[in-house]
Protein backbone atom coordinates (compact mmCIF):
# COMPACT_ATOMS: atom_id res chain seq x y z
CA UNK A 1 0.00 0.00 0.00
CA UNK A 2 0.81 3.53 -0.89
CA UNK A 3 1.84 6.22 1.56
CA UNK A 4 -1.14 9.37 -0.21
CA UNK A 5 -0.18 12.48 1.06
CA UNK A 6 -0.81 16.26 -0.19
CA UNK A 7 1.79 18.09 -2.33
CA UNK A 8 2.18 21.04 0.35
CA UNK A 9 3.08 18.11 3.16
CA UNK A 10 5.47 16.15 0.66
CA UNK A 11 6.89 19.77 0.06
CA UNK A 12 7.42 20.43 3.83
CA UNK A 13 8.85 16.85 4.53
CA UNK A 14 11.48 17.83 1.08
CA UNK A 15 12.18 20.79 2.79
CA UNK A 16 13.07 19.10 5.83
CA UNK A 17 14.58 16.44 4.70
CA UNK A 18 16.88 18.35 2.55
CA UNK A 19 17.89 20.70 5.78
CA UNK A 20 19.05 17.19 7.78
CA UNK A 21 21.03 16.12 4.12
CA UNK A 22 22.73 19.13 3.99
CA UNK A 23 23.55 19.74 7.63
CA UNK A 24 24.69 16.02 7.82
CA UNK A 25 27.16 16.37 4.26
CA UNK A 26 28.65 19.54 6.58
CA UNK A 27 29.68 17.55 9.13
CA UNK A 28 30.85 14.46 7.36
CA UNK A 29 32.55 16.95 4.66
CA UNK A 30 35.17 18.21 7.74
CA UNK A 31 36.91 14.69 7.17
CA UNK A 32 38.18 15.52 3.73
CA UNK A 33 41.72 15.42 2.89
CA UNK A 34 41.22 18.57 0.50
CA UNK A 35 40.31 21.82 1.69
CA UNK A 36 39.50 22.56 -1.45
CA UNK A 37 36.83 19.80 -1.90
CA UNK A 38 35.80 20.69 1.44
CA UNK A 39 34.85 24.38 0.53
CA UNK A 40 33.29 23.63 -2.10
CA UNK A 41 30.56 21.21 -1.06
CA UNK A 42 30.31 23.46 2.39
CA UNK A 43 29.38 26.61 -0.26
CA UNK A 44 26.70 24.27 -1.86
CA UNK A 45 25.16 22.38 0.82
CA UNK A 46 24.81 25.93 3.07
CA UNK A 47 22.88 27.27 -0.41
CA UNK A 48 20.78 24.24 0.34
CA UNK A 49 20.11 24.89 3.64
CA UNK A 50 18.94 28.31 2.60
CA UNK A 51 16.79 27.39 -0.07
CA UNK A 52 15.32 24.49 2.05
CA UNK A 53 14.12 27.24 4.10
CA UNK A 54 12.57 29.24 1.35
CA UNK A 55 10.81 25.57 0.14
CA UNK A 56 9.56 25.81 3.58
CA UNK A 57 8.23 28.74 3.44
CA UNK A 58 6.66 28.84 -0.01
CA UNK A 59 5.01 25.24 0.75
CA UNK A 60 3.32 27.32 3.73
CA UNK A 61 2.50 30.38 2.03
CA UNK A 62 1.45 28.58 -1.00
CA UNK A 63 3.74 30.89 -3.12
CA UNK A 64 5.07 28.68 -5.93
CA UNK A 65 8.00 31.62 -6.39
CA UNK A 66 9.99 30.49 -3.57
CA UNK A 67 10.56 26.77 -5.12
CA UNK A 68 12.62 28.33 -7.81
CA UNK A 69 15.56 28.82 -5.52
CA UNK A 70 15.46 25.35 -3.91
CA UNK A 71 14.96 23.88 -7.76
CA UNK A 72 18.25 25.87 -8.59
CA UNK A 73 19.94 24.85 -5.68
CA UNK A 74 19.08 21.33 -5.85
CA UNK A 75 20.08 20.58 -9.37
CA UNK A 76 23.50 21.83 -8.61
CA UNK A 77 23.79 19.57 -5.24
CA UNK A 78 22.75 16.75 -7.65
CA UNK A 79 25.73 17.67 -9.82
CA UNK A 80 27.94 17.94 -6.79
CA UNK A 81 27.32 14.54 -5.75
CA UNK A 82 27.57 13.15 -8.73
CA UNK A 83 30.83 14.87 -9.76
CA UNK A 84 32.02 13.87 -6.26
CA UNK A 85 30.89 10.37 -6.80
CA UNK A 86 33.06 10.33 -10.11
CA UNK A 87 35.94 11.71 -8.61
CA UNK A 88 36.02 9.24 -6.13
CA UNK A 89 35.97 6.50 -9.13
CA UNK A 90 39.27 7.70 -10.48
CA UNK A 91 40.95 8.39 -7.33
CA UNK A 92 39.89 5.46 -5.72
CA UNK A 93 41.07 5.49 -1.94
CA UNK A 94 43.41 3.00 -0.61
CA UNK A 95 40.37 1.18 1.33
CA UNK A 96 38.37 0.14 -1.69
CA UNK A 97 35.32 -1.18 0.06
CA UNK A 98 34.93 2.06 2.16
CA UNK A 99 34.92 3.71 -1.12
CA UNK A 100 32.73 1.76 -2.77
CA UNK A 101 30.34 2.39 -0.06
CA UNK A 102 30.74 6.62 -0.26
CA UNK A 103 30.37 5.85 -4.45
CA UNK A 104 26.83 3.77 -3.90
CA UNK A 105 25.81 6.31 -1.52
CA UNK A 106 26.30 9.07 -3.65
CA UNK A 107 24.43 8.05 -5.99
CA UNK A 108 21.66 7.07 -4.12
CA UNK A 109 21.35 10.33 -2.55
CA UNK A 110 21.29 12.02 -6.09
CA UNK A 111 18.96 9.65 -7.45
CA UNK A 112 16.39 10.69 -3.98
CA UNK A 113 16.84 13.93 -5.08
CA UNK A 114 16.00 13.61 -8.35
CA UNK A 115 12.76 12.11 -7.29
CA UNK A 116 12.75 15.09 -5.44
CA UNK A 117 13.05 17.88 -8.18
CA UNK A 118 10.67 16.34 -10.08
CA UNK A 119 7.68 16.37 -7.40
CA UNK A 120 8.11 19.87 -6.79
CA UNK A 121 8.76 21.12 -10.01
CA UNK A 122 5.22 18.88 -10.61
CA UNK A 123 3.89 21.02 -7.99
CA UNK A 124 5.70 24.35 -9.51
CA UNK A 125 3.93 23.65 -12.62
CA UNK A 126 0.45 22.94 -10.97
CA UNK A 127 -0.18 26.23 -9.27
CA UNK A 128 0.76 27.99 -11.97
CA UNK A 129 -1.77 26.27 -13.79
CA UNK A 130 -3.90 27.14 -10.93
CA UNK A 131 -3.33 30.67 -10.95
CA UNK A 132 -3.94 30.52 -14.53
CA UNK A 133 -7.40 29.62 -14.81
CA UNK A 134 -8.13 31.57 -11.49
CA UNK A 135 -6.94 34.52 -12.84
CA UNK A 136 -9.27 33.91 -15.89
CA UNK A 137 -12.39 33.23 -13.36
CA UNK A 138 -11.58 36.26 -11.59
CA UNK A 139 -11.68 38.47 -15.05
CA UNK A 140 -14.23 36.74 -16.24
CA UNK A 141 -16.46 37.46 -12.83
CA UNK A 142 -14.85 41.37 -12.90
CA UNK A 143 -16.57 41.69 -16.21
CA UNK A 144 -19.89 40.48 -15.33
CA UNK A 145 -20.25 42.34 -12.57
CA UNK A 146 -19.32 45.73 -14.35
CA UNK A 147 -21.79 44.50 -16.97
Amino acid sequence: MCLRCSSRNARLGIAVLSLIVSMVVIVFVEGLQHKQDQLFVNHICLLQVFASLLLFVGSIKCNRWYFTPWLLIAAVFVYALVYKSLYYWFHILCDTKRSLLIISLLYIISGFWCYFINAVLQDFQEMKRNSKTNAHKFMYNQIIEVI
